[in-house]
């Protein structure tokens, strides 16, 4: 049985992904989020692309520590034959704490534009809304304590 693949290619002296040569114009020449366009996309990304993955990359990289994913992850490896039940527990993990925040926010900032769009500019309404739960002690959801 022969298998044949477009996503790499080696000789003797080169090897090739995506047609690039992994030496000489991929490593140390695009970061890890690059890499991982070119295998989606089969294609470097754009500047505004490589810019855009990265700073989702790097906002995405906090969420290796909540619960649910913990959980995910000792169950896995308690059980690494069992991936199932890994995603279940940390399904059955997930919540409004963690993956309640944007439902949260976008009630604050509606019920902030209603209070405050009609005097003040955007800026000035988020100003105020943060000085608020502020003065209540309440957290910003998604962010923790405003400080």
């Amino acid at each position: 049985m022969e298998f044949q693949t477009n996503i790499g290619v080696s000789k003797s002296d080169k090897i090739y992904v995506h047609g690039y040569d992994l030496t000489e114009e991929l490593i140390g020449q695009i970061t890890l989020a690059d890499m991982a366009f070119l295998g989606a996309a089969h294609r470097k990304p754009t500047q505004n692309e490589s810019k855009m993955l990265n700073a989702c990359m790097v906002a995405i990289c906090e969420h290796g520590f909540t619960p649910s994913s913990i959980s995910a992850r000792l169950t896995y490896l308690g059980a690494p034959e069992a991936v199932q039940a890994a995603v279940a527990a940390g399904l059955l993990g997930a919540g409004s704490v963690y993956l309640g925040a944007m439902e949260y926010v976008a009630q604050i900032l509606q019920e902030g534009l209603q209070k405050y769009g009609a005097v003040c500019d955007r800026k000035e309404v988020a100003k105020r809304i943060l000085e608020e739960r502020e003065e209540r002690g309440l957290q910003m959801p998604g962010f923790g304590r405003v400080s």
